[in-house]
């Protein structure tokens, strides 16, 4: 297990957390020089053989703004030319990817605009729900994206 703030106290739950299978074939570096918080935890998976992958996993809190995670994302140094996959309970809605009319936010736009324009694909099928509530009046939702 990896912990996105692995010094933090105890007081401090991370609402991220990666698993890596102890017989993988790559080395795994926690990349806190980038970001330490307990929403967004950055992994380089380099493997034997291949090219290093950066994986970006994110818990995003609408609620913190223009702190959220996928909003702070766009002006992170993360590393320039190789493949990154970011993942995560984006909590986000967006034509692009939600059923039916959501409600979007100029935040969400942005942090859209930003992913176009970094060339990033999405990998789930849109309108394909990813979160059911446990709240039967509640609709599923597709805010769980890669």
């Amino acid at each position: 297990p990896i912990s996105p703030t692995p010094s933090a106290p105890d007081t401090v739950t991370p609402r991220v957390y990666a698993y890596v299978k102890s017989s993988i074939q790559a080395e795994v570096t926690l990349r806190t020089d980038i970001i330490s918080d307990r929403d967004m935890m950055i992994l380089d998976v380099k493997p034997r053989k291949g090219k290093q992958v950066t994986f970006i996993h994110t818990y995003n809190d609408p609620s913190l703004g223009r702190q959220q995670p996928m909003w702070r994302l766009r002006h992170l140094n993360l590393p320039a030319n190789q493949a990154m996959v970011v993942t995560g309970d984006m909590n986000l809605h967006h034509l692009r990817w939600s059923r039916g009319a959501p409600r979007s936010s100029m935040i969400t736009d942005e942090v859209v605009e930003w992913l176009n324009q970094n060339l990033f694909a999405l990998i789930n099928k849109p309108g394909v729900p990813t979160h059911y509530p446990h709240d039967s009046g509640k609709h599923p939702s597709v805010i769980d994206l890669t």
